[in-house]
């Protein structure tokens, strides 16, 4: 899978991101009460 901008996405965290986020896109609407989708935590930045 690639990025917006044409790199190659390695990182397995976000590979199951996109992963969970494809998978949301298709289940149908009956479907999604039984689903919950997690919101990703935001990394604090690091001072330097």
């Amino acid at each position: 899978m690639k990025d917006v901008f044409g790199l190659k996405i390695e990182n397995d965290r976000k590979l199951s991101q996109l992963r969970e986020s494809l998978l949301a896109a298709l289940i149908t609407p009956d479907e999604v009460a039984a689903v919950v989708v997690p919101v990703p935590k935001r990394r604090r930045a690091v001072k330097a």
